[in-house]
């Protein structure tokens, strides 16, 4: 959903990653987890069928923006708003540092994990964290969602 940024797009890729894994199981290695191999696939065919949406479409966002002030205004929503404010905020980032936020603290990858999906080694992976706690602070803090 992260890359592709619309749901059936998501929904398709992550149908033709499973499909993939399935037909190439027997050439999974062991070299990483089972699950991050498999978020490698659904990353790689998010990242291809965007791609070719993007070139072939237009796609239409229609954001809804509500108006909540830095952090102080987080601890007044609900666990709904929560999501869709930290979901807003992870938007305005680029892509290569939300989905880093993502699969660190929602997935809960470790920073080898992450390396392995987004094929960085630990030390980039590191340094596009600690930026994008950066930036993530930068925008609770300085903006209005």
């Amino acid at each position: 959903m992260h890359i592709c940024k619309n749901d059936e797009l998501a929904k398709d890729a992550v149908q033709i990653a499973f499909a993939s894994a399935y037909k190439y199981l027997y050439a999974f290695r062991r070299d990483s987890s089972f699950k991050t191999w498999l978020l490698r696939i659904v990353k790689n065919e998010s990242v291809k069928i965007c791609k070719y949406e993007q070139r072939y479409a237009e796609m239409d966002e229609a954001a809804t923006v509500q108006e909540y002030s830095g952090a102080a205004a987080y601890l007044n929503l609900e666990s709904k708003d929560k999501s869709n404010w930290i979901t807003q905020i992870l938007g305005k980032l680029n892509e290569r540092e939300s989905l880093v936020l993502k699969l660190f603290y929602l997935q809960e990858l470790s920073i080898g994990e992450v390396g392995d999906v987004m094929q960085y080694k630990e030390g980039n992976v590191k340094v596009i964290l600690h930026r994008a706690r950066k930036h993530f602070k930068e925008i609770v803090g300085n903006s209005v969602i």
